[in-house]
Parts: structure tokens; sequence; C-alpha cells
């Protein structure tokens, strides 16, 4: 994904977790959970809801976002790719902020790891 073509919008919903939606071509991404790194970054966890028509698979998504006091951009954005519907629900990172860990409905498993680089480490069911 191209973070030049991407624009982000926030907000809460009622029961005031986070909520917001990732436009990019074919697909609108419905974001669930965030969590912020002692570096301030965020990575954002959801999934990619395909647009009706575009024969596309629902995925689940995470988004890494370089935050400072004078704006944040995307730093990059993983999908899965394996099966449609797809979606990770929450999102933590390590202690140590070595890992961020993201769980929700996958075929690969119910939990990831990843490394700050965004490479899957590992996926249990």
């Amino acid at each position: 994904m191209d973070p030049t073509t991407q624009r982000l919008m926030m907000g809460s919903n009622d029961k005031q977790s986070f909520f917001g939606y990732l436009y990019y071509s074919q697909y609108s991404f419905n974001l669930y959970d965030l969590a912020i790194d002692s570096s301030g970054n965020a990575y954002l966890a959801g999934y990619a809801l395909a647009q009706s028509g575009s024969g596309l698979p629902n995925q689940a998504i995470l988004v890494r976002m370089k935050c400072s006091n004078v704006g944040s951009s995307i730093d990059w954005a993983k999908s899965s790719s394996t099966v449609s519907n797809e979606a990770y629900y929450a999102v933590a990172i390590s202690d140590d902020g070595s890992s961020i860990y993201v769980g929700g409905d996958l075929a690969g498993g119910g939990l990831v790891k990843y490394n700050t680089s965004g490479t899957i480490q590992w996926a249990r069911s």
C-alpha cells in the first residue's frame, strides 16, 4: 500500500472502543483496536472489507502508524491472504516493544505474533 494515497478518519462508537475507516482502492478498513508503543507508534487492528461487487476477499489487517507532534503517517500495513472473512479484533505490544500480538478470527490461527517490521513470526489456533 502506498501511504500517500490513504486517508484515516477516527472516532469512537457507543461502547467507547476504537473505530475507524481507512479507505484504499477497492477496500474500506474497519479498525477495532489500537495499541501505542513507547515510541508513540500506533498499531491498528481490524479487517479490510472488500467493496461490493469487487470480487475481492475480506482480510484481517494490521496497520502501523508513525506518530509525532507534527503529524502521523502510515509506516506499513499487513493483511492476511488465506481466506475471506478474517478479522483482527485486538492488538497488544510486548513489554519490551519488540513484538505485536493480534487476535481474531483467522484461518491460520486465532493469535498472530508480528515483529515491529510487520513480519509474521507465528500464528496459533
